[in-house]
């Protein structure tokens, strides 16, 4: 005969098994049929994935070629970390912290806070009163015992597309072109190149112009979309990429194809309209 603690273990081996079942499908692998329009990059984000990520569980190897119909295997998503939070402190006296291009907090040295995450050289830092900003890598001190930060999975997709860029310096300028075989306009150029991470973007300057969000330039990280006007007609008419130190790649005349120029230099200096960055 079964007793009452008997019943109530029962139940509670059950309960377990079934919470047990639960977390585990949580986290298992997914699949999703690819439909017509889809690009890596909609599908991970999608499923709060990588681009990277979906090549490697795919075995893919241009990110480009996927077609509709095909049967994606979607990375397991892993088990949410408890470590503990990492804070750090101002290194020196007056560091600014910035937003948007703006200053919105200088602190002096040794004022502690949250380091949320770290985007090449600079870290993502929370202040005490929930203010978010940006600080210098060599101006903060981790504390302690803090978990080092790695570099974002955003910021390596970054300097991916900076890499993918530079590869393709010399090759020819063609009005309409999108491919290295015929050529590429300024346009096509970063159509291209945003593509071979498995992100879609319109082949027309203005169109561009509108996708992402809008960077000011002391914010500028490798792999934004720099525009320019009244180049050879007024308006927005000239895209390039920033690859980091002043410099940005682009597919710039007939006579010079693709090649480097200093973003500080007086004609681009004149004709610069703003950035737009794509996440």
């Amino acid at each position: 005969m079964e007793t009452n603690a008997h019943r109530t273990l029962r139940i509670s081996l059950v309960a377990a098994a079934l919470l047990l079942l639960f977390a585990t499908q949580g986290f298992a692998a997914q699949t999703y049929r690819v439909r017509r329009g889809d690009t890596l990059y909609l599908i991970a984000k999608k499923f709060g994935t990588t681009v990277t990520a979906l090549q490697k569980a795919n075995h893919l190897r241009s990110p480009n070629r996927i077609r509709a119909g095909r049967l994606f295997t979607i990375p397991s998503k892993a088990a949410p970390s408890l470590r503990q939070v990492t804070r750090g402190c101002a290194a020196q006296d007056k560091l600014e912290v910035t937003s948007d291009g703006k200053v919105i907090a200088t602190l002096a040295k040794d004022t502690r806070f949250i380091v949320l995450g770290r985007e090449g050289e600079k870290f993502n830092i929370k202040l005490e009163d929930g203010r978010t900003g940006w600080a210098p890598t060599d101006a903060v001190s981790l504390e302690e015992g803090g978990q080092p930060l790695p570099a974002s999975d955003l910021w390596g997709r970054r300097h991916d597309i900076v890499r993918t860029a530079l590869a393709y310096r010399g090759s020819r300028y063609r009005r309409g072109g999108t491919s290295s075989r015929s050529g590429f306009d300024c346009s096509g150029f970063v159509k291209f190149v945003y593509a071979t991470k498995g992100i879609k973007l319109p082949h027309d300057t203005r169109a561009l112009f509108k996708c992402g969000k809008p960077i000011a330039k002391s914010d500028l990280q490798p792999g934004d979309i720099l525009f320019f006007v009244n180049t050879y007609r007024r308006g927005i008419s000239h895209v390039g990429l920033y690859i980091g130190n002043g410099k940005f790649v682009h597919a710039s005349t007939h006579r010079r194809g693709v090649r480097t120029d200093d973003l500080d230099a007086d004609y681009y200096r004149r004709h610069y309209m703003g950035a737009r960055r794509i996440e």
